[in-house]
């Protein structure tokens, strides 16, 4: 159960005095039922272990980390389902709201076996924020000599199925 506004119905009645109120209360509603979202995070969050997550997806830490920023206190933060490309992305948002909470934040990516293999050197880059990188499909990690050699702490973090093959 939860609150659905149609933004197109509150868009095109908005202009309506008759429909003012209910617009109000809509919003205070929203409002509400937010803040109560959080109330309860915060709930779980201090009757939990120091190590318990809020697990959230990469799509909803973009759109709607503004929920994110009115937990407060102390929590770990893990961003799932991360494609390899948008690390820095993650990485970025991730870094607003540590600063802006005392949050730890870390970063699992799941990603088709070729976009991992593209992407591997700006994921060698973000190892110590990664918690795991998994492969979506049957794909085989193709990698440079060198990269193999200095991705040691990366590919420690390939979790699942996978091959791995090194050329050169």
């Amino acid at each position: 159960a939860g609150l659905l506004i149609r933004r197109s119905l509150v868009r095109a009645q908005v202009g309506e005095p008759k429909f003012r109120n209910e617009i109000k209360a809509l919003q205070k509603c929203k409002a509400f039922f937010i803040d109560l979202f959080c109330s309860a995070v915060r709930g779980l969050l201090h009757k939990s272990t120091p190590s318990a997550a809020v697990a959230i997806t990469h799509d909803q830490l973009l759109y709607r980390g503004d929920l994110v920023n009115r937990i407060s206190g102390n929590f770990n933060l893990a961003v799932q389902d991360v494609l390899a490309a948008d690390v820095t992305r993650a990485l970025t948002a991730t870094a607003a709201l540590e600063s802006a909470n005392r949050i730890t934040a870390t970063i699992s990516v799941h990603d088709t076996a070729q976009a991992i293999a593209n992407n591997f050197d700006h994921l060698l880059g973000a190892v110590a924020n990664l918690d795991d990188v998994r492969v979506s499909d049957n794909g085989d990690i193709t990698l440079t000599a060198a990269q193999a050699q200095a991705g040691g702490d990366l590919i420690a973090k390939f979790m699942g199925e996978h091959n791995i093959v090194i050329e050169g």
